[in-house]
């Protein structure tokens, strides 16, 4: 028992407790020996939420965003996304969706941005805790591709053991031609352009005698993905 006060018909004072859940009784007494006891329960959250990252940082997305927190009671997460042209807009994400690892937080949400394709879009995140702190994010310009690679024709010419690819494509911010080939081993992705030339993928690859199959993967800098 601490003592609160004494000769007192009220009191109003300020005390310190732990982090977390807290549940305390008071015990009055008058000089007759009467008691009376209340008990009193609530929880304690006097740390501010941290938004420690956000991706894409820059370049492109096809919106796909993650976000890192540290917060052990997190409440609300929203993401706010847009620009003067089409608007702003936002999205709350599920928190029973995140992973916590170490002390950390890990969210992502995928959102639709359709009316944003081509165009540059700032974003940031705002995290709330339940005892309505709150941090918002940096805000940061990343450019929208929703727009998938089109492989509009493929062809391939072998000559010994080379094989010269002339590949026909669409696609405005080209991260990488790749290929795979099934017939190893252990296929791997191996590059084959990482840049068009007049919207083209020409290459040269040596191979090892036999069938081959191969998978052929368009990425752009969005993360958009065709492949035959």
């Amino acid at each position: 028992w601490s003592r609160v006060c004494s000769n007192c018909v009220e009191y109003t004072g300020r005390r310190s407790f732990n982090e977390g859940n807290n549940s305390i009784t008071f015990r009055a007494s008058d000089g007759l020996g009467n008691t009376r006891y209340v008990n009193l329960s609530f929880f304690i959250d006097s740390k501010k939420p941290r938004i420690i990252k956000t991706t894409p940082s820059n370049g492109f997305t096809d919106g796909t965003f993650f976000v890192t927190f540290k917060e052990d009671n997190p409440a609300l997460l929203i993401l706010h996304y847009g620009n003067p042209l089409v608007g702003y807009r936002n999205i709350e994400l599920d928190l029973s969706q995140c992973v916590e690892n170490l002390g950390k937080t890990y969210c992502n949400t995928e959102v639709n941005l359709i009316d944003y394709d081509g165009q540059e879009i700032e974003y940031w995140f705002n995290l709330t805790d339940i005892s309505g702190f709150s941090h918002a994010s940096r805000r940061l310009d990343v450019d929208v591709d929703v727009t998938f690679p089109n492989i509009v024709d493929l062809d391939f010419e072998v000559i010994g053991g080379f094989v010269n690819f002339n590949m026909l494509i669409e696609e405005e911010n080209l991260d990488s031609v790749d290929y795979m080939d099934n017939s190893e081993l252990r296929p791997r992705w191996r590059t084959l352009c990482s840049r068009l030339n007049d919207g083209s993928c020409i290459a040269r690859k040596s191979f090892s005698d036999g069938n081959h199959n191969l998978d052929i993967q368009v990425i752009d800098e969005a993360g958009n993905s065709a492949t035959e």
